[in-house]
């Protein structure tokens, strides 16, 4: 992980705390189930000049049979935290801070350490299927490669796990999928067997960053009903990212929104989408289609009563430099000074 510095040699900026839900335990600190603890974690981009600030002081908890939501437009910092837990943030990247997994701060692992935790303890899943799937390599071989470097497996019980993980993601005919092409399958089945991928070596924890974005609508419920089901059944801890809150109301269950590159808001699901407290939260919502006013048509948001606070504004406050929301200008001031 590049140019990693321990939270305890950087000096604190101040920042403004994220609106939190009562009953929400506090962030960054790890329960009985937690698997994935966040604690003051920053990025910054060096540049010859100025660093650039990508990411400032997360906290985040993400526990065992939970799918914890991280929510947020473009460029919100979203991806860049799934890439740093994973060590594959940009080589002119400083992350500062600890991001412990189970109680290994994977923050101060290097090489082949790291490379033991990816893969094996933590599983990724990246929007397009097309680009993370190998075009000229057999899905065989992609499932059992690093399946065999991390469990120590033969060649056949790697095939056999691989048929395993294959049928469990709904491919039909696993053991005829292994020896045929990414391009052979739709995008669905594509993502699917990148789920598998991912799931092979038993990982504690899956990070799924837009699994479903370059899915239609129909495809999607299924990837989202499967990610669902596995965390139901082996009781995996998922960091579910998204910038589409229709999605992220269907899969999470606490969500945790981001802005320029901080939390802003995290509470259970239903209390960001019913109740939320920061304006931003408020203004995603109303982006929505076929929002007004915040209420969604959405059929997975139906039953919710999104319009129980009316009043979201116009406009999202910009936030300054430790995302304290800038006050809006004085208008009579203004006018007076013209």
């Amino acid at each position: 992980m590049a140019h990693h510095q321990h939270a305890a040699a950087a000096a604190a900026a101040p920042t403004a705390a994220p609106a939190v839900h009562v009953g929400e335990p506090r962030a960054g600190v790890p329960g009985p189930d937690t698997v994935l603890t966040l604690r003051d974690v920053c990025l910054d981009i060096l540049t010859e000049d100025d660093p650039i600030p990508i990411l400032r002081h997360l906290d985040l908890t993400v526990d065992k049979g939970q799918i914890q939501g991280l929510a947020g437009e473009s460029g919100s910092g979203k991806t860049m935290t799934g890439l740093a837990i994973m060590g594959l943030e940009p080589p002119q990247a400083r992350v500062t801070g600890e991001i412990w997994l189970g109680d290994e701060n994977l923050a101060e692992m290097r090489g082949r350490a790291l490379a033991r935790v990816r893969g094996r303890r933590i599983g990724m899943v990246f929007q397009d299927p097309s680009t993370s799937l190998h075009p000229q390599l057999k899905v065989g071989h992609q499932l059992t490669d690093h399946a065999r470097y991390h469990l120590h497996l033969t060649k056949s019980e790697a095939r056999d796990r691989a048929v395993e993980m294959l049928e469990r993601v709904g491919v039909p005919n696993p053991r005829d999928a292994l020896d045929r092409y990414p391009h052979e399958f739709s995008g669905g089945q594509r993502q699917r067997i990148a789920i598998a991928i991912a799931l092979m070596c038993k990982p504690e924890l899956l990070i799924a960053d837009e699994p479903t974005t370059a899915l239609d609508v129909t495809v999607q419920a299924g990837v989202l009903h499967l990610i669902r089901d596995l965390v139901d059944t082996l009781g995996l801890a998922v960091l579910f990212i998204t910038h589409d809150l229709g999605v992220m109301s269907a899969v999470a269950d606490t969500v945790a929104v981001m802005r320029h590159g901080r939390i802003v808001e995290r509470g259970h699901k239903r209390d960001i989408f019913v109740q939320p407290r920061h304006p931003y939260t408020k203004a995603l919502l109303a982006a929505l289609p076929g929002a007004k006013g915040g209420l969604t048509s959405r059929e997975d948001l139906r039953h919710m009563d999104l319009t129980a606070d009316p009043e979201i504004p116009d406009t999202v406050p910009g936030l300054d430099a430790d995302g304290v929301p800038i006050p809006e200008a004085d208008t009579e001031g203004k006018e007076a000074r013209q």
